[in-house]
């Protein structure tokens, strides 16, 4: 069978250096091909979305790879994979099933599913008829069986962001679940562990640690310091001497790449007439 682990890794984070390494390691213990996407591949035109909603979108590209691979694990990039990480192809070996963490059970997501609903003009049951299911679409296991991406519809997707519907992409893949009924089953909360789960120092037992949103970050540490932390408490006796180097150099480079940025958008509206490049 043939396995890949994809992720995106979009934009200049220094985190990715972390992230990636992690990976790399994980995906050779389970014997996939990790495939990172740094470049966009899906595209909208006409459509003007943040770096964030252009991650989120290129999600699709999964339905690409799996004409390819037997199964996709998607990994959001903010994730940290402990090194005793079981392997999630063979905990999670029913190929008809969507995999994805349930994270409805924790937090209120009725508003992204009434968001969608109304866009949609969908009115029938939710998935397994528990109003209050919703995946987070942060960890995916999908096989070319499950068909998910098979019922992904541009247009709709175009309709979803111009109602402003939360989390778009995230929303939209559990209103077609819901609709076409397509078999699902919920992650254990180890392979998806992110803060909304509570108990944030006992995160390094979980399997993958989702760093979602603002993640484990509080105000005087920023979120990449807290995932080179986490990292390191895993890795840190694997790593070369030039890679201990490199890290510091990489989060500073981070820093000014940044604060340019801000910099530049300050004087654009300020300016708005002017095109500045």
């Amino acid at each position: 069978m043939k396995l890949a682990i994809f992720t995106i890794a979009l934009g200049h984070d220094p985190s990715y250096v972390f992230i990636l390494k992690a990976f790399q390691q994980y995906a050779k213990k389970v014997n996939a091909e990790l495939i990172v996407l740094k470049k966009l591949q899906i595209k909208l035109p006409g459509k003007k979305l943040s770096l964030a909603e252009q991650a989120w979108l290129q999600k699709l590209y999964i339905g690409k790879l799996l004409k390819d691979y037997d199964r996709v694990l998607f990994l959001d990039a903010d994730i940290i994979i402990n090194p005793a990480a079981p392997n999630i192809f063979i905990e999670y070996k029913n190929v008809d099933y969507i995999y994805m963490f349930n994270e409805g059970e924790y937090v209120k997501r009725g508003l992204e599913i009434e968001q969608i609903r109304r866009c949609l003009n969908y009115n029938e049951r939710w998935i397994d008829d528990d109003c209050q299911r919703y995946y987070n679409a942060g960890v995916m296991l999908c096989s070319r069986q499950s068909n998910l991406f098979n019922y992904v519809n541009i247009e709709e997707l175009k309709m979803i962001i111009d109602a402003k519907v939360s989390m778009y992409e995230q929303t939209y893949f559990n209103y077609l679940i819901a609709k076409y009924r397509l078999p699902s089953k919920n992650l254990d909360p180890s392979y998806n562990r992110m803060s909304l789960l509570g108990e944030n120092e006992k995160r390094v037992n979980a399997y993958f640690i989702h760093h979602a949103g603002n993640g484990y970050s509080v105000k005087s540490v920023p979120k990449h310091k807290v995932i080179c932390s986490d990292y390191l408490k895993f890795y840190q006796k694997n790593l070369l001497f030039i890679e201990k180097i490199q890290l510091p150099y990489k989060i500073f480079h981070w820093r000014i790449y940044r604060s340019l940025h801000k910099f530049k958008n300050s004087i654009k509206k300020r300016i708005p007439h002017r095109n500045i490049k």
